[in-house]
């Protein structure tokens, strides 16, 4: 077995004695999806004060937000030069990038996390990019009118200009 096979092995075994031992506090997991302008960040940060206010401790992960990724995409954007495959790849170094590092670690600590886009927003766009094909898949995302989707990202943008 290689390192690499055995680390993944190891933290998979460590991570389900995590999650089943009931004598610990579990962290949980929300993600927020829809089309942009939908009001997933809206809701997300809405969600978030709620719930400090509550007393709870929160941590709050984006899509293409990882430290280490973003910037990667950020420059192969700019000068257009991703295919779909490895703008797929990219994100997929991304997300994996913020589970291990953001994600399992607060959920470990017992910390509530809640996710501005996740696991099906990668999905969803690889499968119109052509990058991959889903069969039969059960994919749910918000539905909002494109009127009020323009709307929405016109003001959101106008508050960076």
């Amino acid at each position: 077995m290689s390192s690499t096979a055995a680390a993944s092995a190891l933290a998979r075994r460590s991570a389900r004695r995590h999650f089943t031992d009931t004598s610990r506090r579990r962290g949980l997991l929300v993600a927020f999806e829809g089309p942009d302008g939908s009001g997933k960040t809206t809701q997300r940060k809405l969600f978030k004060t709620w719930l400090k206010s509550e007393g709870y401790d929160v941590v709050t992960t984006k899509w293409n937000s990882s430290d280490l990724i973003k910037p990667i995409i950020k420059s192969r954007k700019a000068v257009r030069a991703l295919s779909p495959e490895e703008f797929s790849l990219l994100h997929g170094a991304d997300f994996r990038h913020r589970v291990e590092q953001i994600i399992l670690p607060a959920l470990w600590e017992g910390k509530l996390v809640i996710a501005d886009r996740f696991l099906f927003t990668g999905l969803a766009r690889d499968v119109a990019r052509g990058a991959v094909a889903l069969a039969g898949s059960g994919l749910l995302f918000c539905r909002v009118a494109g009127d009020v989707r323009q709307t929405r990202r016109r003001h959101a943008h106008a508050e960076f200009l």
